[in-house]
């Protein structure tokens, strides 16, 4: 014997297309029309709260310096080079401006490879098992650290490669060396960049700078605005602590010359 239901409980009978998903009357229905109308809203706060979890855990996980640095390339920064990377940048600081009693630097950094680069070290790791390989899932992931550093801008003097160089220069990311310095100096790739190891401070120092590439630039961020939600008069000051460093490099002129002139 079969039971007949009444019709106001039956299923609607109506055949569907192909991939076509009968949400009616569903909690996917909802969600669906939700996104449709909100999804750019949605993006946008995600977007921002990505930033400023950047921005407080820079903030918050390490002790203030009066300037801070970005650098992003092929080159590993070794643990023993690291301390005196930190002091030779400090010394050329004008003063200590977070009044901590201190003259302070912190270098943070992001190994990242281009495709270019992978491609040679596979081609040269079939050659010589020696050479390593990328791990390329850890390689995007510290290019996606990069995006957010820079979208943060807590981080104002970058020195990089110039296919990141390039990545940030082209939105527009970076002061105009004119407008910072009064004029484009020696070394300059354009309006922007310079060639970090063609600076005097670099050369004094090559031994630290060593493994960085020929080609690697130094540039100056233009100030962050999103930087400032998480404190503006301290965000401004290590802006311009920052911008103050940036011209001491590149005006340093090296330890010859500073000999002669006592």
């Amino acid at each position: 014997m079969s039971l007949l239901r009444p019709p106001d409980d039956r299923k609607d009978d109506r055949k569907l297309e192909p991939a076509e998903i009968d949400t009616e009357g569903t909690a996917v229905s909802w969600l669906s029309n939700f996104w449709y109308y909100h999804k750019w809203k949605l993006l946008l706060v995600v977007f921002l709260t990505v930033v400023v979890t950047v921005c407080t855990l820079q903030m918050c996980g390490r002790d203030d310096a009066d300037v801070t640095m970005l650098y992003a390339g092929s080159c590993y920064l070794q643990s023993r080079k690291y301390p005196d990377m930190q002091k030779a940048f400090a010394a050329l600081l004008p003063g200590d401006s977070n009044g901590d009693g201190k003259k302070s630097v912190d270098i943070a950094s992001c190994n990242i490879y281009s495709e270019e680069q992978i491609e040679d070290r596979k081609r040269r790791n079939a050659e010589d098992s020696n050479v390593i390989l990328v791990n390329t899932y850890v390689n995007q992931r510290e290019l996606n650290s990069f995006d957010n550093l820079i979208i943060a801008g807590e981080y104002s003097i970058v020195i990089c490669e110039p296919w990141l160089y390039s990545r940030v220069a082209k939105s527009g990311g970076f002061r105009r060396l004119a407008d910072v310095l009064g004029s484009s100096p020696e070394g300059a790739v354009d309006e922007y960049a310079i060639r970090f190891r063609d600076l005097p401070f670099a050369r004094d120092h090559a031994e630290l700078f060593s493994e960085f590439t020929e080609d690697t630039v130094i540039a100056l961020r233009t100030e962050s605005q999103i930087g400032s939600l998480l404190g503006k008069k301290r965000a401004a000051k290590l802006y311009d602590s920052s911008v103050e460093l940036f011209k001491a490099i590149v005006a340093y002129e090296g330890t010859a010359s500073e000999e002669a002139g006592r």
